[in-house]
């Protein structure tokens, strides 16, 4: 499998938390995703048409600013990406971070946290975004609340 990231974006702590387990038991390096501009109370609002996760959700062009990018993108061949699901999506600052490099060749590992959004809308979104990418896409696991053997079970499963 090679080398191996564990890349995150969190906003509360659940898919942190996933993250440093799945890093824990690939022995995988570890990068969270930290936007330039850190998200406030307010702009989580979702049912609000004018806050800034709905804004950006809506936009399937935006980007927002990564505050560090990764540096050593190239040296790994299997990345797990982690991330809550927003509005039966991606959000949008996973997408800045997978654009920030080349995917070519890689194994990527989608996982999420979700708070009632369910990934089935999420993971047919991600199929769509890498139909035509060099890359192999593992299927979208939702992995709420689960313990580190529950990490662990998950993992054994995966086929790479």
């Amino acid at each position: 499998m090679g080398k191996v990231l564990v890349a995150y974006f969190s906003v509360g702590q659940e898919t942190a938390k996933i993250a440093k387990m799945v890093a824990g038991v690939e022995h995988a390096d570890l990068f969270e995703i930290v936007p330039a501009v850190p998200y406030k109370p307010g702009d989580m609002e979702w049912l609000s048409k004018t806050s800034r996760v709905t804004v950006e959700q809506k936009d399937y062009f935006c980007r927002p600013k990564m505050a560090v990018p990764l540096a050593n993108a190239g040296d790994y061949d299997t990345i797990f990406f982690g991330f809550p699901i927003w509005m039966f999506d991606v959000p949008k600052i996973v997408y800045t971070f997978l654009e920030s490099f080349s995917l070519q060749g890689r194994t990527l590992v989608p996982f999420a946290t979700s708070g009632g959004s369910g990934r089935r809308e999420t993971e047919k979104k991600l199929q769509e975004y890498f139909r035509d990418k060099p890359v192999k896409l593992l299927p979208l696991s939702e992995l709420n609340g689960m313990s580190r053997q529950d990490v662990f079970d998950w993992h054994k499963k995966l086929v790479f």
